[in-house]
């Protein structure tokens, strides 16, 4: 107002440079956000309660402009309502598994991250520690940037698109000292009847046409026969592990603290046995595994506890 009613050649410069501020500063902005590009890596396996690490990388893909003082945070920001955006980032898209006991879906980022520069064709990375208190599906529906430079008056920001979603497993509950007691062998158990297999059941007449690796020299030297020795048949260890998810009577209200207890108990179970070598098959209402005892069914068998409901 005194640059206009007085006229001063001073006070008109000061107010034209105090005014070029606002579009140099949204010029500026717009360009460091541009040709930007996320990531965003997760590990393979994530259990629920335990803190793991992301990393967030950004790649600047511009030749010779820098961009500065970049803020990645969540698609909602710290408003809650996504921006409109322009800006389309590459992101591997994780093979989703239609099931009709999902979980609902919640945001893999929960902080913010920042990058104070990243130069031209630079990628810069960052980590950030997160922990998830819940099993079920967290989905990743793309990135918020933002930046205050170079004033600092201004923000200015936008929504990067991206896909993606980490399964986070249930916690294994520690099982009974009950089951390190089963006689368990490396995936056999000890039969009643005979066969091939590594322990003595007994000895007995050496029969015609026998192996004579089987002769036990001993037995025949005391009783001046000849002697074989007798194995127990080795059986694989087979279990099957029951999940019944239904809960209470229809009407009542379910018990989300107890059915939580069961899927833990029902993973440390399934963790324990595989772990010991033994073959075990999985049941519920709505899924079923067939009996396997390696890391890639654990690792099914552990997906399908991450998104079951009652």
């Amino acid at each position: 107002m005194a640059a206009i009613r007085t006229g001063n050649n001073l006070l008109v410069i000061v107010l034209a440079a105090m005014l070029a501020v606002v579009p140099v500063s949204g010029f500026v902005s717009r360009g460091s956000l541009k040709r930007l590009s996320f990531s965003l890596e997760v590990p393979e396996h994530v259990y629920a309660g335990e803190q793991v690490i992301l990393r967030i990388a950004v790649a600047n893909g511009k030749r010779l402009v820098p961009s500065f003082f970049l803020r990645v945070e969540g698609p909602g920001g710290r408003t809650g309502g996504p921006l409109p955006g322009s800006i389309r980032a590459p992101f591997p898209r994780s093979r989703k598994r239609a099931t009709p006991e999902a979980a609902p879906a919640r945001s893999i980022l929960d902080r913010e991250v920042y990058f104070p520069i990243v130069r031209p064709g630079e990628i810069r990375t960052a980590l950030l520690p997160r922990s998830f208190p819940r099993r079920g599906r967290y989905t990743l529906e793309g990135f918020r940037v933002s930046t205050r430079f170079p004033f600092g008056f201004f923000e200015r920001g936008d929504l990067v698109r991206a896909e993606g979603e980490v399964v986070v497993y249930p916690s294994p509950r520690a099982v009974s000292p009950y089951f390190h007691l089963l006689p368990f062998l490396p995936g056999a158990l000890e039969s009643v009847r005979p066969g091939p297999g590594e322990n003595l059941q007994a000895i007995r007449r050496h029969r015609e046409g026998e192996s004579a690796r089987i002769i036990d020299w001993k037995a025949t030297a005391k009783t001046l026969r000849l002697m074989a020795r007798e194995y127990a048949r080795d059986e694989d260890s087979r279990f099957c592990l029951i999940l019944d998810t239904r809960t209470r009577e229809p009407g009542a209200p379910a018990g989300d603290e107890g059915f939580e207890n069961a899927v833990s108990m029902a993973a440390g179970i399934a963790t324990h046995f595989i772990g010991e070598g033994a073959a075990i098959a999985f049941l519920a209402p709505r899924a079923y595994l067939p009996p396997g005892g390696d890391a890639r069914l654990l690792d099914r068998m552990l997906r399908a506890l991450a998104v079951i409901a009652p």
